[in-house]
């Protein structure tokens, strides 16, 4: 595969490996960038003062408040943004929030339809791209 036809940029922190589904034979390998974006976390408001509990058989298990997405960090910040992989929850908010990028954001599809999985049942690449935002004309 050419690496110089690639023309998305892949900010995840692993390789994003397209697979053919009727060959089960590599399309494109996205190797990523050296840039990774990620979703900034913070607790709900509501929640902050309140501890987190989850009783099991008697005892207390270790838990604290599930985070909400406050912001994105790791966003290229060209003129003409390219086009970019990212992780669900990253692809997640950008959709719900699409004035943050101009360009393409796509993701893996690493659910069961769209997973290429070993014989261990570890996922060795998708089959589809995910697509969260087109790109902005």
């Amino acid at each position: 595969m050419d690496p110089k036809r690639n023309s998305i940029v892949n900010l995840c922190s692993h390789s994003i490996n397209l697979y053919d589904r009727s060959t089960e034979q590599p399309i494109e390998i996205f190797e990523p960038s050296g840039t990774m974006c990620r979703c900034l976390t913070a607790t709900p408001d509501e929640k902050k003062e309140e501890e987190a509990k989850i009783v099991h058989n008697g005892f207390n298990l270790p838990a604290k408040w599930a985070p909400v997405f406050v912001a994105i960090e790791g966003l290229p910040s060209d003129e003409n943004p390219p086009d970019i992989l990212v992780s669900l929850a990253v692809g997640d908010f950008i959709r719900n929030n699409p004035s943050l990028y101009e360009g393409g954001v796509y993701g893996p599809d690493s659910g069961p339809e769209g997973a290429l999985r070993d014989a261990n049942g570890n996922i060795i690449g998708t089959f589809n791209l995910l697509v969260y935002k087109e790109r902005s004309c």
